[in-house]
């Protein structure tokens, strides 16, 4: 078996070079392969793979060119400092081509709204057009899952966890988690209009953009002003995002955000206060020069942080009653102690049963935050 643990596949129609940078890739996204570990040597790996010098040399000028890999001492290829953030790039962009092309698909099929919103749209178009048309929203989804954080950051004295569960193959809600050159954290939680394939087009791009600027560790203002004027000019006029973004500083507890316009996070004290996060401004892509405002507050040990998305607190039950955020605060008081993962999951499947058992109409997502108590 190969250093890389690379199985070739010769029936994907996929060429053995992209086979051999996704593998690498997603290594390095899943944290197996860290930055300065070193690639094996292109002959090694050509002769244990089976396929010719020429094909993994190939793949290696892929890797090196997206900043995944670098020349170490010696002039011998290693995992690059920044790969990570260079692969979850290379996955972006990889979403966004593909989702694109199952719009422009979809489009041309004049199919779009009824294959998402209609009973009958098997009738407009052939079944073979649907069949190609779902394979690519298929693709499209299992790309876009790649965006999501593969795991929960581990920072001392804190437990972080989100979850989404979109209400169709593909969802149109946003939660990450960005590592800050200064040792903060950035936590994320958005909403596009709209639903399914154009929904998800559009918050993958908002994605790749703030991946890209909160590395520059710009202020958090200026941040989400350069995210809104980039979204309002590559989305139509009638699409725009909630989105809260916040920078923590684990060692102070310190939290700085933005809400722009977004249901307004909330945070659970362990004294038994409540407050609101309300501070930002108005919905990403709606005025490309909007100068956005930053509140600062503060989480206490025992304090829980948590950001949602609307298909949360707009579940309605059978009798048409909001699930509301009364609820939800109560849900969260009742779990104060429990694990993040725990609360998350809980909070979905609380609004879930509210709603009992309808088919959601809207993606449901959940981020959770909580600054654990200190053992005596």
């Amino acid at each position: 078996m190969n250093g890389l643990m690379i199985d070739l596949n010769s029936a994907s129609g996929v060429p053995f070079h992209r086979q051999i940078v996704e593998e690498v890739a997603r290594r390095v996204r899943a944290g197996e392969l860290q930055p300065d570990a070193p690639l094996p040597d292109t002959r090694d790996l050509a002769a244990d793979l089976i396929v010719s010098l020429a094909t993994v040399r190939q793949a290696y000028s892929v890797l090196e060119a997206l900043g995944i890999a670098a020349k170490g001492p010696g002039g011998a290829l290693v995992v690059a400092d920044h790969a990570d953030r260079a692969s979850r790039e290379k996955a972006m962009d990889e979403t966004c081509a593909v989702l694109a092309e199952a719009v422009a698909r979809a489009r041309s099929l004049r199919a779009t709204e009824a294959l998402l919103e209609g009973p009958d749209a098997e009738h407009l178009v052939e079944s073979a057009d649907l069949e190609r048309l779902a394979r690519e929203v298929e693709l499209a989804s299992g790309v876009q899952s790649r965006l999501l954080p593969e795991r929960d950051p581990e920072l001392a004295g804190w437990d972080v966890s989100g979850l989404t569960i979109p209400c169709r193959e593909i969802g149109g809600d946003l939660f990450d988690y960005v590592p800050c050159p200064d040792g903060r954290i950035a936590l994320a939680i958005a909403d596009v209009t709209g639903k399914g394939v154009p929904a998800a087009l559009l918050v993958s791009t908002l994605h790749t953009a703030l991946h890209l600027l909160l590395c520059e560790n710009l202020p958090l203002n200026e941040v989400m002003g350069r995210a809104n004027r980039q979204f309002h000019l590559s989305t139509p006029e009638n699409r725009f995002a909630g989105l809260f973004v916040a920078r923590l500083d684990p060692a102070s507890g310190t939290l700085e955000s933005v809400n722009a316009g977004q249901d307004p996070p909330v945070i659970v004290c362990g004294s038994g206060d409540v407050r609101v996060l309300r501070k930002g401004g108005v919905l990403v892509g709606l005025f490309p020069d909007f100068e956005y405002e930053v509140e600062v507050s503060r989480l206490e040990p025992g304090d829980m942080f948590a950001a949602f998305t609307d298909g949360i607190t707009e579940t309605r039950s059978p009798w048409g009653e909001e699930f509301g955020t009364g609820r939800l605060v109560k849900h969260l008081e009742s779990r104060r102690e429990a694990a993040a993962r725990e609360v998350a999951r809980s909070l979905v499947e609380a609004a879930e049963t509210f709603s009992g058992g309808a088919h959601a109409s809207d993606d449901r997502t959940v981020l959770i935050c909580r600054r654990e108590v200190a053992e005596v």
